[in-house]
């Protein structure tokens, strides 16, 4: 477990092969916490423990339209308590990065600061504030930070000004390792110099950029009324991320867009106090002391769960919204009318708009292109439309695509239907109940095959646990905004479901030639082709998002013209009719 996902195959061996785990423990030991084959697990059948093998299944229309409730008596594998489980294993990844991303942004503070002493630099006193995903409490494990580096009574900073003193930073950094300069965009309305720290942070720097310091602290000062809010507009975040819906550069709406709207989701269905009543506090958010002390800690509670919550903004923005004349103002937080004179109109008259709490003629949606308003529109009716009818796991993408992957040491699961925990040996669960599985039966072994051996993501008990009562966990997917071609490397072992599906094996290399999206309702799905043996057609087909990663150095082979396009399109084409071709006849 400790090496990760390259060793699965051994995995297999080791449980089925002649040395046996008994054998393999002398140079794995790590592979004491697994139950030898034959030990801990005893014959009983599956009929008297109570549960079945049912393979779960759902349907949506093409367009997401209209998606398939569950007529039978049977628990549905995408209800409402798998939903709450999938949620809370991405909300726990997401907030787990919290506590080591707020320790990692202060060492960067603070080596930017030593570089900011050096020179004349010293001699002015600068200094490097934090804003943004980073410094808000909204953090997820892919929050980037912003900087805004200032001095003591410096004023407003033309982009000219700021161009002089960032290519002056840029210089310094240059000589010395702690920072890597990426690049600098220096002819933006406010201009910036990328920076990556440590290898492993990605840093924005601005000059006396400081607009966005007031947004921090506001947004800083809704988590401190209550942690629901945190958890709220990360599950947004989450939610659009897994549709694609994030990426101001790409015509989306930006991350700091999509909390106003959480914020202001709350605000009008949960009572959700508003901070800046109108305008009347927003001197409060001019330092950071002033924006904390204000509001007490915990004292909004909410009557709901966040799964509840989340579903409840699914339904606020498909209908009740009135979309093209109500303004998301969490400056009021009361739906209001006529009150938006500076706002300035957006230029496409699309229907979305969302008032900067500060800057009050700034639309936050006036990045958002037709085409990206019309899939923001679709996932919220299709997210509603799902919840609806009692499957709110169908409106994350993330546990759409988990349900693809197999089983697999290491990874964590969700049971979707009750599981005893007698006789002993056996793990108790219920329904949206996650484990990490730490060992999968083996199938050669029939009083181990289809079950697994896992341990209940609380710690504290671990047993078996039949196979067919859990779904893999959610899985992130790769970066939607990454131009196709790319390569890609498998991280697990995946067999094909059907004509038109590729195998993958574990390291091998692939180049994606399309990336399904929840809009066009092949979300979680990937085509492409083996980097060796393109010869053969067989070589090309749909395979799972969650089991490749991208290999970011590689770019794949030259192609010329419209080759790229005409060829996806084509064959991906061909796939989808071949494999409907071979489900009718299934059928």
């Amino acid at each position: 477990k400790q090496f990760g996902s390259s060793v699965k195959s051994t995995w297999g061996l080791m449980a089925a092969g002649p040395l046996g785990l008994e054998a393999a423990e002398d140079n794995f030991p790590f592979l004491g916490c697994v139950p030898l084959r034959g030990q801990a697990k005893e014959q009983v059948p599956a009929s008297e423990l109570n549960v079945s093998p049912v393979v779960p299944c759902h349907s949506a229309t093409a367009g997401g339209a209209t998606v398939g409730a569950n007529e039978s008596n049977e628990p549905d594998p995408w209800g409402p308590r798998h939903f709450e489980g999938c949620l809370r294993l991405l909300l726990d990844a997401a907030l787990a990065a919290a506590g080591p991303l707020a320790t990692q942004v202060q060492r960067c503070l603070q080596d930017l600061e030593s570089v900011l002493c050096q020179g004349r630099w010293r001699e002015e006193h600068w200094s490097a504030l934090a804003f943004g995903s980073a410094a808000n409490g909204f953090t997820t494990e892919r929050s980037d930070l912003d900087v805004s580096i200032s001095r003591a009574e410096l004023g407003d900073v033309s982009s000219d000004q700021a161009k002089i003193w960032l290519k002056r930073l840029r210089r310094l950094l240059e000589k010395q390792d702690v920072f890597d300069v990426r690049f600098a965009i220096l002819h933006a309305r406010v201009p910036v110099l990328k920076l990556r720290y440590r290898e492993q942070l990605d840093v924005d720097v601005s000059v006396n950029n400081t607009m966005p310091l007031r947004n921090t602290r506001l947004l800083r000062a809704y988590g401190i009324l209550s942690v629901q809010v945190i958890r709220v507009g990360v599950a947004v975040k989450i939610w659009a991320r897994g549709w694609g819906l994030v990426g101001a550069g790409e015509g989306k709406l930006s991350s700091y867009a999509l909390l106003m709207m959480a914020i202001y989701f709350l605000q009008i269905t949960a009572q959700l106090p508003c901070l800046q009543k109108g305008g009347e506090q927003d001197h409060v958010f001019d330092d950071d002391r002033s924006a904390t002390r204000l509001f007490g800690a915990g004292s909004w509670q909410p009557q709901m769960s966040t799964s509840e919550l989340l579903c409840g903004f699914f339904k606020f923005y498909a209908g009740d919204f009135d979309w093209g004349r109500e303004v998301v103002s969490v400056r009021h937080g009361t739906r209001q009318a006529g009150c938006f004179e500076q706002l300035r109109a957006r230029h496409d008259g699309a229907g979305l708009h969302i008032e900067d709490p500060f800057e009050l003629h700034r639309d936050l949606a006036d990045v958002l292109v037709p085409r990206r308003e019309e899939e923001l529109i679709a996932a919220f009716r299709k997210s509603d439309a799902t919840s609806r009818v009692g499957r709110p796991s169908l409106a994350l993408a993330q546990a759409e695509r988990g349900a693809e992957m197999p089983l697999q040491v290491g990874s964590f699961a969700v049971a979707w239907r009750s599981c005893p925990g007698s006789p002993a040996g056996y793990l108790g669960i219920e329904p949206g109940g996650s484990l990490e599985i730490l060992y999968v039966g083996a199938r050669d072994n029939a009083s181990e095959r289809d079950w697994v051996f896992g341990r209940a993501t609380d710690g504290a008990r671990d047993g078996w646990v039949p196979a067919g009562a859990l779904l893999h966990g959610p899985v992130e997917g790769p970066p939607l905004d990454l131009p196709v071609p790319w390569h890609a490397r498998a991280i697990s072992t995946v067999s094909a479901k059907g004509p038109g599906y590729l195998d993958v094996t574990v390291n091998e290399e692939l180049i994606v030639e399309y990336v399904g999206r929840a809009a066009t309702s092949d979300a979680g799905w990937l085509f492409g082709y083996r980097s060796i043996g393109l010869s053969n057609g067989s070589c090309r087909g749909w395979f799972p998002a969650g089991s490749v990663t991208p290999i970011r150095e590689r770019r794949s082979r030259p192609v010329h013209g419209g080759e790229v396009a005409a060829m996806t399109a084509a064959t991906a084409l061909e796939a989808t009719e071949s494999t409907a071709a071979a489900a009718a006849a299934a059928a």
